[in-house]
């Protein structure tokens, strides 16, 4: 099994001391997994706030567990492993453990085309919430779990769950279907701003039949996945430290004016675009709250 090459990175900051590793994906996972990553560390907080993405995580936690309590049912706690679909709000994190605790957690993270043949089932299935992943791929979950807490390497760990994904698609043997590859390429190229009605039209397909190749293929509304394309785009401007004329902003990602864009980032992240800037997050996905 051989090892794959990371990269890592240390970071230091008043909230405590943790390490992130990403390790691209070898080519015959490419398309199927976005990268395989590994945070682990001590981190104080409250709570973090997870803000949506275009992609959907496979989760293994090799400590302690932590809580969802923004989805029903809000007193589940996620000790082992567990998979996050795709989101239309953010998802509020709590660790359920002491602050002065390590945390270890190892993910697949996976555009949603990849992940509906990864896992083999529709995408609506598991959108907007978080689920064990042993109710959704059984047995095999404890086995994996098992290997990546025997290995104390991380390359190891790594090559661990690539072993993991090749076996998934192997199980499944899922193929996408031409007519979504087709239409989730248009809201990507376009990142979000192409029309539903020209894709429909240009597919010649009805509003309708497109609507239920993303209920499977992806989990969201082609609508919703569009305005999640902008929200990402947004954020990753602001994490570049352009974003901060939030006018232009809007109207360079495709909102109708600042309302508009006052409006939907609130809907995507409970907070205002000011509020997410002010707030430092490190990576542009989580925002830490300790107060």
């Amino acid at each position: 099994m051989p090892a794959l090459p990371f990269h890592c990175q240390q970071f230091r900051t008043p909230l405590g001391e943790w390490e992130f590793l990403i390790a691209p994906p070898p080519p015959d996972l490419a398309g199927i997994v976005e990268c395989f990553w590994i945070s682990r560390g001590r981190v104080t907080f409250l709570y973090e706030k997870i803000l949506p993405q275009n992609n959907i995580e496979l989760m293994f936690n090799l400590r302690k567990p932590f809580g969802v309590p923004n989805r029903p049912p809000a007193d589940r706690i996620f000790k082992r492993a567990w998979i996050s679909g795709m989101q239309r709000e953010w998802l509020t994190v709590t660790p359920q453990y002491d602050p002065c605790e390590p945390s270890y957690l190892l993910s697949i993270r996976m555009p949603p085309l990849g992940a509906y043949r990864l896992l083999g089932m529709p995408l609506g299935a598991v959108a907007q919430n978080v689920f064990e992943l042993d109710e959704v791929l059984g047995d095999a979950i404890a086995a994996v779990q098992q290997r990546l807490g025997d290995c104390e390497d991380a390359a190891e760990q790594f090559a661990v769950l690539c072993d993991f994904a090749r076996s998934r698609l192997a199980c499944t043997r899922v193929k996408l279907r031409a007519d979504a590859q087709i239409a989730v390429d248009m809201l990507t190229r376009t990142q979000g701003t192409e029309r539903i009605e020209t894709i429909c039209r240009s597919m010649s397909i009805s509003r309708k039949h497109l609507t239920e190749l993303f209920a499977s293929h992806i989990g969201l509304t082609p609508k919703t996945y569009a305005r999640m394309f902008r929200f990402r785009r947004v954020v990753d401007l602001v994490q570049r430290g352009q974003g901060l004329d939030w006018t232009r902003l809007a109207m360079s990602c495709g909102y109708y004016d600042q309302a508009h864009f006052n409006h939907e980032f609130r809907e995507f992240s409970g907070m205002s675009p000011g509020e997410y800037a002010a707030a430092g997050s490190v990576d542009g996905l989580t925002v830490v709250v300790n107060e």
